[in-house]
């Protein structure tokens, strides 16, 4: 019998941000899987590491490339295929041998993470799912207590402050915005728009941190 493959969000940072399932997930693997770069250790690992078990199998995906240049035929993006390629290969002599494999990803493991494609090449032939993480988008948001679709003018000025009727007539219908815009504050700006006004953004990084 094979095993499965679970690729499991571990948030943006704060290891308290890990729901319950990866959590469960994580302390019960028989192999745990991340990637990183070459020049420095897994961020994924680092945030999951107090749930990762002694003993337990880990393997270590390495980037072939990340910023630098790349001696391949195919160029970046063929050397990445092929890392791809092997990584689906190694996890999947695990799968094979009936153990149970959990793959790491910072963030949500479907929001712009490695593991996507090695679960699209796993997935035909294995038990393969996908347990989401809170995203470093969502937890910006919530380190700055902004909305992400927070909407201006009128309409949100309707909002917090609704028509009332007058003599029993129905109120005026407003136009609903058609554009709302991500919140201003989770934008870096060198300087406001408006001549002399202050700045309406601030950069947030590594916003899932405690």
């Amino acid at each position: 019998m094979t095993g499965s493959l679970w690729c499991v969000g571990v948030g943006p940072g704060d290891p308290e941000l890990i729901t319950r399932k990866a959590a469960r997930l994580i302390e019960t693997a028989d192999v745990v899987a991340y990637h990183r770069a070459g020049h420095r250790p897994s961020t994924a690992r680092a945030i999951a590491a107090d749930l990762i078990p002694d003993g337990v199998v880990e393997e270590e995906l390495v980037y072939p490339v990340t910023t630098g240049e790349i001696d391949h035929p195919g160029g970046y993006h063929g050397a990445m295929a092929a890392f791809y390629l092997e990584c689906a290969e190694r996890l999947g002599a695990h799968l094979e041998a009936g153990r149970s494999v959990v793959l790491l990803a910072e963030g949500d493991p479907l929001f712009f993470g490695s593991s996507m494609y090695v679960h699209d090449l796993l997935a035909e032939r294995f038990d393969a799912h996908v347990v989401p993480g809170v995203t470093s988008v969502s937890a910006a948001s919530a380190g700055l207590s902004t909305g992400l679709c927070l909407a201006r003018g009128r309409a949100h000025r309707a909002a917090r402050h609704p028509p009332r009727h007058r003599d029993g007539a129905p109120p005026r219908r407003h136009r609903r915005r058609r554009h709302h815009e991500a919140g201003p504050h989770l934008r870096e700006r060198a300087r406001s728009t408006r001549p002399g006004g202050p700045a309406r953004a601030r950069l947030v990084r590594r916003a899932g941190e405690p």
